[in-house]
């Protein structure tokens, strides 16, 4: 019969106790003799083999926040810049040359507007428009309605701007027409009358407020009498 370990162990134990005590009571009658002396240092062991690697500790608490440091010295002051110009001592020139380069800080008039050089110049390479203004503009009126009016900006920047103008002129339209639209400034004649249209309407005259009467329908005159009867002419003969 095979024997398991925790068997041995249990029988084996209690024998090398006892072994144990014996051994201890033996040596206790041993009288004990003159002190030895002490015998000469063994050579170095070889370094035993390493142990087996220990678990992971847990992981160790923030440390506490160091002092605050010292605040660094003040820099050195900076070089004071050259002094700026009054404005009643800039020089504005007339005109921008664009064969010619001129330096930063440069002023100059150029299609209604004022310039700045930011940097040295090439042509208009390097200029900046810092009052925009007027370079050119033109009108341009409706084909259809001469009241209307375009009038396109070109300004010193380059940009465009366009806005129209409805100009309220007087304009005759003829005959009032029923279902067509008039505008503020139409006149029209409607039963012999001329009227003045006030606002965008399509009603008739007469028959509602958008319309005021501007000249009014004479009266028929009266019929006149029988004319003296001419003379006769000449006959004429063959």
């Amino acid at each position: 019969m095979r024997m398991t370990k925790d068997e041995l162990r249990d029988i084996i134990a209690p024998l090398i106790e006892r072994f144990r005590a014996y051994v201890d009571k033996r040596v206790g009658e041993v009288p004990a003799g003159p002190a030895g002396r002490d015998g000469q240092d063994g050579l170095p062991g070889k370094d035993g083999a390493p142990g087996p690697q220990g678990e992971r500790g847990e992981a160790g608490q923030a440390g506490a926040e160091g002092a605050p440091g010292k605040d660094g010295r003040d820099g050195a002051d900076g070089k004071d810049g050259a002094p700026g110009r009054d404005a009643l001592q800039l020089e504005i020139l007339p005109a921008i040359d664009e064969a010619k380069s001129y330096p930063r800080g440069t002023y100059a008039r150029h299609a209604g507007g004022l310039w700045r050089a930011f940097e040295g110049t090439a042509g208009m390479k390097g200029w900046e428009c810092i009052v925009d203004g007027v370079a050119g503009f033109q009108f341009a009126p409706d084909a259809e309605d001469s009241r209307v009016l375009s009038v396109s900006l070109a300004l010193s920047s380059g940009k465009a701007s366009e806005i129209t103008l409805r100009l309220p002129t007087t304009r005759y339209r003829g005959v009032y027409r029923d279902g067509e639209g008039y505008d503020l400034g139409d006149m029209a004649t409607w039963g012999g009358s001329v009227w003045h249209c006030n606002e965008a309407t399509r009603e008739q005259p007469g028959t509602s407020p958008a319309w005021t009467l501007a000249v009014k329908r004479g009266r028929d005159g009266k019929d006149g009498g029988s004319g003296t009867p001419a003379p006769r002419g000449p006959v004429r003969t063959g």
